[in-house]
């Protein structure tokens, strides 16, 4: 099995950047296969449990992998990123193109329309359990706004190529993934139209 890579520790060049390393793209839109990866363990085993156990518990408690069996879970793992960023730091900027959605696990991140303009927009404030850039997931659009860590914060990346995995390898799983991300959907349009509606 894939660990789970934990950047926590490494330092940052820039104070409000965030810790990253290289995840597979794709240009092309949909289900695409990624491109191969080196089986290589890149850390010790006594050490795994310790970064993936907490990291497994976190996704059991994000609804739209409520109902994922163990060897769906695992999938998604050994294409998960811990991340620490700094408060202000971004960590989806508005515009950008990308292939990974983000759990938090520590601190809040607001999310954000137009950052940096007059036209700024505060949309929501997440906190550790709930998650964003999903869309990725389903589209390979530009990122809709900017996710930025009110106070420092802990987040958990999850690469698009895992539901890809999912899909080819366990398609029943994968169906009930995409149940849930449709509630979730719904969910949050609803919460969108309330506030749309208690400002007109």
């Amino acid at each position: 099995m894939w660990p789970i890579r934990d950047v926590w520790q490494r330092p940052l060049a820039d104070p409000g950047a965030v810790a990253t390393a290289p995840v597979a793209t794709s240009s092309a839109p949909g289900l695409q296969p990624p491109p191969p990866r080196p089986r290589k363990n890149q850390w010790q085993s006594a050490a795994a449990p310790a970064i993936l156990l907490p990291v497994k518990h976190l996704l059991c408690k994000v609804p739209i992998f409520a109902g994922l069996d163990d060897n769906a879970l695992t999938i998604f793992l050994e294409h998960a990123e811990r991340r620490s960023v700094p408060a202000g730091g971004v960590v989806a900027r508005e515009g950008e193109v990308s292939n990974c959605m983000y759990v938090i696990e520590t601190g809040e991140v607001r999310i954000i329309k137009n950052l940096d303009t007059p036209d700024a927009v505060q949309l929501a404030v997440l906190g550790p359990g709930e998650f964003f850039g999903e869309m990725c997931i389903l589209e390979t659009l530009p990122r809709s706004a900017t996710g930025q860590a009110a106070g420092p914060a802990t987040v958990v990346s999850v690469a698009s190529s895992a539901f890809y995995h999912l899909y080819r390898r366990m398609p029943k799983q994968h169906s009930i993934l995409l149940l849930n991300l449709a509630r979730d959907l719904s969910r949050r349009l609803r919460h969108l139209d309330e506030v749309f509606a208690a400002r007109h």
